[in-house]
C-alpha cells in the first residue's frame, strides 16, 4: 500500500521534478493572492480618495451658504 507522497519518498528524478512542480505551483497561487490584495488595497485607497473629494465638496457648499447668509446679514443692517 503506497501513501501520498509516494513518488517523493521514492526519491530520484521523479521526486526533484514533483517537489519543483509543487513548489511554482505554490509561488503561483502566492503571487495571485498578492496581486489580488494589491487590487483591493488600490480599489479601496481609490474609493476613499472619491469619498474625501466628496466631503471636500459638501464643506465648500457649506461655507458658501454661510458666506451668502453673512452677506445677507450685512445688507440688512
Amino acid at each position: 500500500m503506497r501513501s501520498n507522497g509516494a513518488v517523493r519518498q521514492g526519491g530520484g528524478g521523479f521526486a526533484k521534478r514533483e517537489e519543483a512542480l509543487e513548489e511554482m505551483y505554490f509561488r503561483k497561487k502566492e503571487k495571485e493572492l498578492i496581486d489580488s490584495l494589491t487590487s483591493h488595497h488600490e480599489e479601496e485607497i481609490a474609493a476613499q480618495h472619491k469619498e474625501i473629494n466628496r466631503l471636500q465638496e459638501k464643506i465648500q457648499w457649506h461655507k458658501d451658504k454661510l458666506k451668502n447668509l453673512d452677506e445677507h446679514k450685512s445688507s440688512d443692517e
